[in-house]
């Protein structure tokens, strides 16, 4: 925590109060370097999944019906940026869930739900958190992501 940042507070608290918006105390941390900010911990440039989320989803039954399964899948859901290829290894979960489908939950399913499991409790997931000391540059035409315009 710098000069700068001091500064920086004081100008956002500034803009708050000139709008007429409040912060609770007991709710604000400064200068933290550990925060859990709904559902992930932030630390050290990088923002991870909770570890009592993780913890939850280690020890996850498998789904007896389609209530169980939606709520697991709504907090896989919910976590699915840390997880590569999280479409492809939940195609046949999400299948269930198609109009007019019963429910059977086939080896296949548990073979995904398996995996995805594995997925979400491993320790590489964490993604990184730009650094906004850092130029950005705005590129045109970014095909990799088939998207007009991509930050970098």
């Amino acid at each position: 925590f710098n000069l700068n940042s001091l500064k920086t507070l004081r100008i956002n608290f500034n803009k708050l109060r000139e709008n007429q918006l409040y912060l609770k105390r007991e709710k604000c941390a400064f200068a933290q370097q550990r925060i859990k900010f709904w559902g992930h911990i932030i630390e050290h440039g990088h923002i991870r999944m909770d570890l009592g989320k993780v913890k939850a989803i280690q020890e996850w039954k498998t789904p007896k019906n389609v209530t169980e399964f939606r709520s697991f899948l709504g907090l896989a859901n919910y976590y699915r940026r840390f997880l590569e290829g999280f479409s492809r290894r939940a195609t046949p979960l999400t299948a269930l869930l198609k109009k007019g489908r019963d429910w059977n939950w086939s080896k296949e399913c548990q073979v995904a739900f398996d995996d995805l499991k594995q997925a979400m409790i491993s320790d590489q997931n964490k993604l990184a958190l730009p650094d906004v000391m850092k130029p950005f540059a705005l590129r045109k035409g970014c095909l990799r992501f088939l998207l007009p315009f991509g930050l970098l």
